[in-house]
């Protein structure tokens, strides 16, 4: 029998001390113990190598299929290539195709540019604020009947005739409520005005985008992490012990609803800040140079009124995962036919109108100075929405909602617009100014879509602040309307006196302005 070779880091037997009676068992651990440390080392080398495989793969599909054919061609039955190279890829050549100095400028020039466009659109929408809320509504007709167009080109049947609809239920819908844009320009320069008043809004909402990036990429490592502990059939799996798919998705459920929860907590975080900080401040003339009404804004949403962010985030994240799962019911049983159409449709809209209300519960907890709790400030949103002046005409609360939902679609659309021309500009930069930062088409996509997502992202970012100081606007014009002559006296005059505005000088909370004889 050879004698047993020492292991890294075991004594030899001229060091080692007299073998004691359970040296044996000792040893044993200590086997097991290295033979599970390197399957561990194996399976991350093994994990490393299948995320390189695939990355590969991608880069240089032309070179393996080629290969592939070759190969089926030399009729071979050995099952051997008489040629590798066209599978052999340095890794140090794709590392410097890929992050060489002309693509490392395509990405500072992509973020820089998005910046820029930002920055204009923000000070377009402070500056113009008729011609966005006029050409947004306009705007998002033509971009459902463009994704109609491209729809229909690649032969997308369903989804096309559902986006074409939808465009011609919106133009018609924004035709009808055309009266509405000019409430909605005096609201949205209301909101300009505060925000100008206190640029602190928008540094909150950009450290509110960093916060819930990082939640989401916690989660992302959260999701993957449970996925390959707890998969059945990994090689982990063994180690827990009880693993099954009925574990799994239950786990997975967990990890989405806490997601949603954590997200819509810091969402409404922002909200009940901007609300209860700068805006009805500025509005109720009670705020001061000395201190930040963001701050202590701040301070009471994480601790007066962290109970009712919970509890209503709870309820939206509760909401959400059960949308998502019929979501995944639907498309697993009927596929992406017409039913499954009509079904996203009808979730979306029940899920939009429950973050509205959610909204608007805690912009009233905020103008409240965050005196109430959630359920009495949703009772108070309820009595907001049957408000009317005659029982002919549409309740005022729902007019004003109407109009507000009008504001935030003609700024997302906006924010769409501004991201397709950065995304434009790149594209002619890339693919025609400069052809030498043109890696392959592949690569290009990825900075295409890189451009689009963050000029998106960082308009939405800042056009949020605006948003919440319109619904806020709202909210104190139904509390104290006698305000809005010293913040806003064009505004005031012309909801008091024009006939235009006849119908909503319930506003103001008078029943004897001028031109209602």
């Amino acid at each position: 029998m050879s004698p047993r070779v020492p292991r890294f880091g075991e004594a030899t037997s001229v060091i080692s001390p007299p073998p004691k009676a359970n040296s044996n068992a000792e040893r044993s651990i200590a086997d097991t113990m290295n033979s599970n440390d390197a399957k561990r080392r194996e399976r991350v080398k093994a994990s490393f190598l299948d995320v390189y495989v695939i990355f590969e793969f991608t880069r240089n599909y032309d070179k393996f299929e080629e290969s592939a054919a070759s190969t089926a061609g030399s009729g071979s039955g050995n099952g051997k290539r008489d040629d590798d190279d066209g599978l052999k890829v340095d890794g140090a050549d794709v590392r410097e195709a890929l992050f060489n100095g002309d693509t490392t400028f395509m990405l500072m020039g992509a973020t820089g540019l998005a910046i820029l466009l930002n920055l204009l659109l923000l000070f377009f929408i402070r500056k113009f604020p008729g011609l966005v809320i006029r050409s947004g509504p306009v705007l998002g007709v033509f971009l459902c009947l463009a994704a109609a167009g491209g729809l229909i080109y690649l032969q997308a049947w369903v989804t096309a005739a559902v986006l074409a609809v939808t465009g011609i239920l919106l133009g018609a819908s924004l035709w009808f409520m055309r009266h509405k844009f000019r409430l909605a320009r005096d609201l949205l320069d209301t909101a300009n005005k505060g925000a100008k008043k206190h640029h602190s809004v928008f540094w909150t909402v950009l450290i509110g985008l960093f916060v819930e990036g990082v939640i989401s990429l916690w989660n992302l490592f959260t999701f993957v992490a449970v996925y390959l502990k707890f998969a059945p059939g990994r090689d982990a799996c063994q180690e827990v012990g009880s693993c099954s798919l009925g574990l799994l998705i239950t786990l997975f459920i967990f990890v989405l609803l806490t997601y949603l929860w954590v997200s819509s907590v810091v969402g409404n975080v922002i909200i009940l800040t901007l609300a209860g900080g700068p805006y009805s401040t500025w509005w109720d003339g009670t705020d001061t140079k000395e201190k930040s009404e963001s701050w202590a804004a701040f301070k009471k949403a994480t601790s007066t009124s962290l109970g009712s962010v919970a509890f209503g985030s709870l309820l939206v994240g509760l909401v959400e995962t059960l949308a998502y799962i019929i979501k995944s019911i639907s498309l697993e049983l009927c596929g992406s036919g017409l039913f499954t159409c009509c079904c996203f449709c009808f979730i979306n809209a029940i899920e939009g109108l429950l973050e509205l209300f959610n909204k608007y519960v805690y912009v009233k907890i905020g103008v409240d100075k965050f005196e109430h709790g959630f359920i009495p400030s949703a009772k108070a949103i309820v009595k907001l929405v049957k408000k009317r002046k005659n029982k002919d005409e549409m309740p005022l609360g729902v007019n004003a909602m109407i109009t507000d939902c009008i504001v935030g679609f003609s700024l997302h659309t906006t924010c769409i617009a501004c991201a397709i021309i950065c995304t434009a500009l790149t594209y002619v930069y890339t693919i025609i100014i400069d052809g030498t930062a043109k890696v392959d088409d592949w690569w290009d996509w990825v900075v295409l879509v890189y451009a689009f997502i963050l000029v998106l992202n960082i308009g939405l970012v800042l056009t949020s602040a605006l948003d919440a100081g319109v619904s806020t606007i709202l909210f104190c014009l139904d509390k104290t309307p006698e305000n809005l002559a010293k913040r806003n006296e064009q505004f005031y005059k012309a909801l008091s006196t024009e006939e235009s505005y006849k119908n909503y000088r319930g506003l103001l909370n008078k029943d004897d302005l001028p031109g209602e004889a």
